[in-house]
């Protein structure tokens, strides 16, 4: 499931585990880690954030989402936060801090949409209408100004019901 992102500018995006050779088996990390190859003469592969702010960047680093000027990386939970790392500044900031679902067993498995860029600053991801609820939302969110418009309020029952509504 991972995927690979290429900027304007040339820049490489992947996921991986960070291993330092040599390894064994029971050094391997569990968690993915966000890359990127600058190209050039000499490319070379650096990580996308700084370590200290990798934590807060969600569990599914495999299904980011780079913004259309590489600036931004999208990054969900698969509880169904959002976060955003700010690539100049190397921060992050959950846009959508809400749990989609609470996990009730099974693989606890409960991210309802990928976050998508519309633009360079707008980004859509699907988020409870309010926490506990089982109803969803698509939402805009400007990364500008932080304001979030609803795009689906409009939308058919059905479309609701079939892409909105999680499954039991």
């Amino acid at each position: 499931m991972g995927r690979v992102r290429v900027a304007k500018d040339g820049r490489i995006f992947f996921t991986s585990r960070d291993v330092q050779l040599p390894v064994t088996a029971a050094d391997l990390p569990t968690t993915q880690t966000l890359f990127f190859i600058q190209p050039g003469n000499t490319a070379t592969v650096s990580r996308a954030a700084p370590r200290s702010v990798e934590g807060a960047m969600g569990n599914q680093l495999q299904l980011f989402e780079l913004s259309p000027d590489g600036a931004f990386v999208a990054l969900p939970s698969d509880h169904g936060q959002v976060s955003v790392l700010d690539m100049a500044k190397g921060v992050v900031q959950r846009v959508q801090p809400i749990d989609d679902r609470p996990s009730g067993g099974g693989d606890g498995w409960t991210l309802q949409s990928a976050p998508a860029w519309r633009s360079a600053t707008e980004l859509t991801f699907v988020k409870p209408v309010k926490e506990g609820s089982q109803e969803r939302e698509v939402v805009l969110h400007s990364m500008a100004d932080g304001s979030e418009k609803v795009l689906s309020g409009s939308w058919a029952d059905d479309a609701r019901r079939g892409w909105l509504t999680p499954a039991p």
